[in-house]
């Protein structure tokens, strides 16, 4: 109070900064107001708003700027820029669906590759060539999950009002198709075209169930090129994948857990085989080598060797590790992989 008496004037508290929030209240509670006239609109109604607007916020943002950072790493910058906003959210499923319909200034635009377009072997399966009247269907092999079709050849369907007698396809047995090939006759039409991808879909889609078999699906996630990560339980000698990787040390070493369950599926045959690549000399640090798989379900086993925290520089190791596995997989012509724990509460990296 002043000498006469008078109550001093305090300052306006706003109705946000009485909640503890960031949001305007008094905004949110104006918005909930327009066009409800005839609901009555509750005084904790527009704190809540706000409080769930501004934790939904700081989640994404706090997202955005990890992924942001990461894609600055990748990319070789100190500085984050709108570029590696608009990757961010490019490359995370979620915030894309959320946030696709936003316009980044200065982000750039997206590439848009066909991922059949990033190999470097052509696929050959599930091709249809249309000339006139004769089409042409190849089915790609069901034995491994994502494994290319181990024969280029095609079975080539020809209608009957166009045939010629010397046609040698009509004079084929149907015993005579192997048991991996999908034949069906296809019309010169887009109906039928369109009926034998739809079957040529669903083939594969079984296919990778039956690769799936006995193991638990713990998360899923489909990245922005078309790869698809899925992380399992289960063991790991029993799936089915163009390789399996083996994390080890510079000699080869078996005893741990992944290298004693190969070593006791793959057998003999397979033991003598890491022996000879150990005889060659020793695996440097984040190096690989590629063995067959020997009675295994995977076709090679990428053995690894693993960095430890110790050693000098153990994330940009780990980091090469995970390089140098996909360019193998990818020289290789590999479309799927199963990774284990590659450097765990062992090796002092969580």
């Amino acid at each position: 109070m002043t000498a006469r008496g008078i109550r001093k004037k305090q300052k306006a508290v706003s109705r946000s900064a009485k909640a503890g929030v960031l949001f305007p209240v008094g905004r949110m509670q104006r918005y909930l107001k327009k066009g409800t006239h005839n609901f009555r609109i509750g005084a904790g109604a527009p704190v809540y708003m706000a409080a769930v607007i501004e934790y939904l916020a700081g989640t994404y943002v706090a997202e955005i700027l990890e992924l942001s950072g990461n894609a600055a790493r990748d990319n070789k910058k100190i500085r984050i820029v709108p570029r590696h906003i608009l990757l961010a959210i490019a490359n995370d499923e979620e915030l894309h669906l959320l946030l696709k319909h936003v316009t980044i200034p200065a982000g750039g635009v997206l590439p848009k590759i066909h991922p059949e377009l990033l190999s470097q072997q052509k696929r050959r399966g599930g091709k249809a060539i249309q000339q006139g009247s004769t089409s042409t269907v190849s089915g790609a092999s069901t034995s491994r999950s994502g494994a290319q079709p181990p024969t280029t050849k095609k079975a080539k369907l020809t209608n009957a009002q166009n045939s010629h007698p010397d046609t040698t396809t009509a004079a084929r047995k149907p015993a005579a198709v192997p048991a991996n090939k999908v034949t069906k006759t296809v019309d010169s039409k887009p109906k039928g075209v369109k009926a034998r991808i739809l079957k040529d879909a669903e083939n594969v889609n079984m296919a990778a169930a039956e690769n799936l078999a006995g193991f638990s699906v713990l998360s899923e996630k489909k990245l922005f090129l078309g790869q698809k990560m899925t992380v399992l339980q289960g063991d790991i000698t029993k799936i089915n994948a163009d390789a399996i990787i083996h994390p080890t040390n510079s000699t080869y070493y078996m005893g741990g857990e992944v290298g004693s369950a190969l070593e006791k599926a793959g057998g003999k045959d397979f033991t003598e085989e890491v022996k000879e690549l150990a005889a060659k000399g020793t695996l440097t640090i984040s190096a690989v080598a590629m063995s067959r798989g020997w009675n295994l379900p995977a076709k090679s086993v990428i053995h690894l060797n693993s960095p430890s925290w110790g050693c000098h520089n153990a994330q940009k190791l780990l980091e090469k590790s995970v390089q140098n596995i996909f360019a193998t997989a990818d020289k290789n012509h590999m479309r799927s992989l199963a990774i284990p724990l590659l450097a765990g509460t062992v090796n002092n990296i969580v």
